[in-house]
């Protein structure tokens, strides 16, 4: 299968098949790691300075 369809196809999946899909060989590594689309959806967005609780003991 060529990078592009891999690509194609990787597009239409869920977030957690990537973390996964990228163990399975090389070429589903390499395909994923040089995707700068792909790449931005496996980080996770940070949480606002509002979102952020702080404990004080």
């Amino acid at each position: 299968m060529t990078p592009y369809i891999l690509h194609c196809i990787f597009l239409h999946l869920p977030q957690q098949v990537f973390l996964l899909a990228q163990r399975v060989c090389h070429t589903w590594h390499d395909v994923i790691s040089s995707s700068k689309v792909l790449q931005a959806t496996l980080v996770i967005p940070r949480a606002s300075k509002e979102r952020v609780f702080r404990c004080i003991f």
